[in-house]
């Protein structure tokens, strides 16, 4: 009998099994209703714990309307203003509540 033995290197890579968490549980951001379009007004910060391309976050704000008022830059997590805001105008009570996102991405070996 013949046994010949071969050299094996195993690479541990880290699973896609830690979901991003916001360094605080509510973001809150006051918007004076002369703020010009374009202006940031405030940002959200989220760390996933997952090394490498399943460490990345990227960002989304869940809303029907706040989308047309509120810009989120999915990468960074700044929110700068797209509409003019007009207190008068609109009938809608701007203590603005809605829901932003951390996204996880997933190495695609993961899914294998």
């Amino acid at each position: 009998m013949i046994i010949i033995l071969f050299p094996l290197c195993f690479e541990v890579t880290d699973t896609n099994d830690n979901p991003p968490v916001f360094s605080i549980g509510a973001y809150s951001f006051d918007v004076p209703e002369n703020t010009g379009r374009g202006a940031r007004v405030g940002s959200v910060t989220a760390r996933d714990m997952d090394q490498g391309v399943n460490g990345q976050v990227s960002y989304s704000v869940i809303s029907d309307w706040a989308n047309d008022v509120f810009s989120l830059n999915p990468q960074s997590g700044v929110f700068t203003l797209t509409a003019r805001l007009d207190y008068e105008e609109v009938s809608v009570d701007w203590s603005v509540t809605f829901l932003t996102v951390g996204t996880f991405h997933q190495n695609p070996s993961d899914s294998k």
